[in-house]
């Protein structure tokens, strides 16, 4: 992860996640689609799988912040500073 300061963009190494976390059974198989950009529309296909990711597990599936960190290896902290930075951006 290349972080400049607390403001700078958040780069995940695409390496640590493990997509098989967020998927339990067929429908949520499906979501893999719009995560990975196949299926996002506009403003969605703007941003990163990782951006996506955080939205589906905080947005769609109710998962808290410190849920999500532990899940990616991030600090809570840091995911909710990343949803307020994915806010600004749609």
């Amino acid at each position: 992860m290349n972080i400049k300061d607390e403001n700078s963009e958040i780069i995940p190494d695409e390496k640590r996640l493990c997509y098989d976390l967020y998927f339990e059974n067929e429908r949520d198989a499906l979501r893999l689609n719009w995560i990975s950009g196949k299926t996002a529309d506009f403003p969605f296909d703007q941003l990163t799988p990782f951006e996506r990711t955080i939205l589906s597990l905080h947005d769609d599936k109710g998962y808290t912040y410190e849920k999500i960190g532990c899940q990616s290896g991030y600090h809570r902290d840091t995911i909710w500073g990343k949803r307020k930075q994915i806010k600004n951006k749609l």
